[in-house]
């Protein structure tokens, strides 16, 4: 389901998921589990409307931060790289849509920007153009 980017915020937003992905992910010794709850995690953190939500939950950063590092990972050396890989690409994606907040607003408000600005240009042109058929 979290592959499906359709549902992703809705998913986040059920009341008990990321507790429960994040305690799934705690696990030790269940790797496919892990594994799974990992990779789900790192779905919705692909959408920028649950960074904030992700960010906000208790234990939801430092377990990822902890996973990313080898903490609460099984012994399966081919399962522990999987899941590190996982985390760190969850961290990644955090890292660049606070970057892209940080100088555009959010992903939407930039878009409405580009969107103006295109709009302004448009007209300019629009402008332009009239001016030399006046003359």
């Amino acid at each position: 389901l979290s592959a499906s980017v359709y549902c992703r915020q809705e998913m986040a937003n059920t009341s008990t998921m990321l507790g429960t992905l994040l305690a799934t992910v705690r696990r030790t010794g269940y790797y496919q589990e892990q594994l799974a709850a990992m990779g789900a995690l790192k779905n919705l953190a692909d959408e920028p409307a649950n960074m904030l939500l992700m960010t906000n939950t208790t234990d939801c950063f430092p377990t990822v931060m902890q996973i990313s590092n080898g903490v609460y990972v099984s012994n399966l050396e081919s399962c522990t790289e999987q899941i590190k890989l996982y985390a760190r690409d969850t961290l990644a994606v955090w890292s660049h849509w606070m970057k892209q907040i940080a100088s555009h607003g959010s992903p939407r408000q930039h878009q409405q920007q580009q969107q103006h600005q295109q709009q302004q240009q448009q007209d300019k042109e629009n402008q332009d153009l009239q001016r030399q058929q006046q003359q």
